[in-house]
């Protein structure tokens, strides 16, 4: 019990976090994201904005802020902007192996089970335990990338298996959606979070952040309602861009984006 305190006490943010948890699991489900790679990635983005944010900061003094092994420190901050992480998980190492079989062999076609060249020993040679070459068939099924032919495996050479395309359109409509919404999450909490108890700072100072949902409403009006809501949506929209327009000036180059989003959801 005691300890649970101390660890309350020193990060007081552990039950802010699981909800964020929760948001990222659901994302990476949704957009096959491979935790590796984005954890690789987090941590390169930590450090360039580490620099930004403590550029008097030595990288042992950046390594204590952000937790990041020194030697990384200095790797991420020298990468260029087309980084791409050297984390592979165990499906994509084997899938490179199935298409250095097919390349040497010049048979799409790989045995299942064979004391030498089949998809089994491959497995076993690249997850040495840790899954199962089943749980491997399985993701690379589901991706697509291989098919089931009986005692074959069927490689599937027409599709690019490392191809982030899909992944990084979906993570563009993402992007857009929360980098707005987290600005506008830190601007209130920077403006008002210091007193709560001041009434006029919502509206003369907090940018807005305001839903309205229910769950008193039968599923077959879920379509009607929403088709609803995007009409008022629309109407809003247009009367926001004439308020924008008012104000833009052609000759003006202004980095800070002012705006408004809407969001429906089910």
């Amino acid at each position: 019990m005691l300890e649970q305190i101390k660890l309350h006490k020193i990060n007081p943010y552990a039950e802010s976090t699981k909800h964020l948890a929760k948001v990222l699991a659901k994302v990476f489900l949704q957009f096959d994201v491979k935790q590796k790679q984005f954890y690789e990635l987090l941590q390169r983005q930590l450090v360039l904005e580490g620099k930004k944010q403590y550029p008097d900061y030595s990288n042992a003094q950046l390594s204590g802020r952000l937790g990041i092994d020194r030697r990384n420190i200095t790797e991420f901050s020298q990468t260029s902007d087309d980084f791409k992480p050297k984390a592979k998980e165990k499906d994509i190492q084997v899938m490179n192996r199935l298409m250095t079989y097919f390349y040497k062999t010049k048979s799409n076609l790989i045995p299942k089970k064979n004391p030498f060249h089949s998809f089994e020993t491959i497995c076993m040679e690249v997850a040495n335990g840790s899954l199962t070459p089943v749980a491997i068939a399985t993701e690379l099924k589901r991706r697509n990338l291989i098919k089931d032919k009986g005692d074959y495996y069927e490689i599937n050479i027409d599709r690019d298996f490392e191809s982030h395309k899909e992944i990084e359109d979906g993570f563009r409509c993402f992007n857009e959606g929360t980098e707005r919404l987290i600005d506008t999450i830190n601007h209130n909490l920077n403006v008002c979070g210091k007193d709560k108890d001041d009434k006029d700072c919502q509206f003369s100072q907090k940018l807005i952040q305001r839903s309205v949902s229910t769950v008193r409403i039968q599923e077959k009006y879920h379509k009607e309602v929403l088709e609803k809501i995007g009409e008022e949506q629309a109407e809003s929209f247009a009367r926001v861009e004439e308020i924008l327009s008012l104000y833009e000036d052609k000759q003006a180059n202004n980095k800070t984006r002012i705006g408004a989003q809407y969001l429906s959801f089910k």
